[in-house]
């Protein structure tokens, strides 16, 4: 059972995420593995209230044992179908891993530009007289964009 939740960075974005990967045991009844999907979705709601939580079933069928005297297995039938199903999960996990990556790689702001935005910008001129070259350029950026000037540099003239 694959359990994701949808999350929210702001706004603008919403995402998937996987938050856990159970391995059910196959010889347990269906009731069992029920009550092991239904307590783990519980425990994850409670831990994420904002988000809604979606479940994937990943069921592989029964493997058919063959009689062949021709093949020696070192393992027993049921431990190479345990390893089979580890490595299935391992897979699952790498994969949920690699596609939460990929989407963070296409997000077309960072979080550092949210924080940016969010934050109050940080004068580390203030109190400081500007030489000629950065009042130039200060008025030459205000000039450029009239949404940048609002004021608060003109108190720096004299």
């Amino acid at each position: 059972a694959i359990l994701q939740i949808s999350w929210e960075l702001t706004s603008e974005y919403t995402d998937t995420q996987v938050v856990d990967v159970l391995t059910l045991d196959p010889n347990a009844s269906d009731e069992e593995k029920t009550r092991q999907v239904n307590s783990r979705i519980s425990e994850i709601a409670q831990e994420f209230p904002s988000c809604s939580i979606t479940t994937e079933y990943a069921k592989s069928e029964a493997t058919q044992t063959a009689d062949n005297d021709d093949v020696i297995h070192l393992l027993w039938s049921s431990d190479r179908l345990e390893i089979a199903r580890e490595v299935d999960s391992r897979i699952t996990k790498i994969y949920a891993d690699l596609v939460s990556l990929e989407k963070m790689m296409h997000y077309k702001r960072s979080i550092i530009d949210v924080l940016k935005d969010i934050l109050p910008s940080i004068d580390a001129d203030q109190g400081r007289r500007r030489t000629l070259i950065e009042e130039c350029y200060e008025r030459w950026r205000e000039n450029a964009d009239p949404n940048r000037g609002n004021g608060e540099d003109n108190e720096n003239e004299n």
